[in-house]
């Protein structure tokens, strides 16, 4: 009488698993200000981030129309400048929110009264 006996093997893989990667981004400074005639009166802000970054507007209670920043993507590295409208009025301000992945971090305007 023969038994036979049938071996399976596993394969075991010798790879380690991928290290998540961690996301980051941060601004600096957080801040860009305006006279009321539009002219940027603080530095431009730079951008740090673990990979590429979108940027969008949100509306304080003073709208976004005012005001445009320039680059509104990019990579670690990047420096964001703003220009304004002439302010006729009160003082107003805005955020511009920076996104890498799912952190944020937050720029904010503010342009002086006429």
């Amino acid at each position: 009488m023969t038994i036979g006996l049938n071996i399976l093997k596993i394969g075991i893989s010798a790879q380690k698993p991928a290290k998540p990667t961690v996301e980051f981004v941060s601004v600096n400074p957080s801040t860009m200000l305006f006279n009321s005639a539009g002219s940027q009166l603080s530095s431009n802000v730079q951008v740090t981030s673990s990979g590429a970054w979108t940027s969008a507007k949100i509306n304080t209670g003073d709208g976004t129309t005012w005001f445009t920043t320039v680059p509104t993507e990019g990579s670690s590295g990047t420096n964001i400048s703003g220009s304004c409208d002439t302010n006729f009025g009160s003082q107003r301000s805005a955020i511009v929110r920076v996104t890498c992945g799912t952190k944020t971090a937050d720029i904010t305007l503010t342009q002086y009264a006429a």
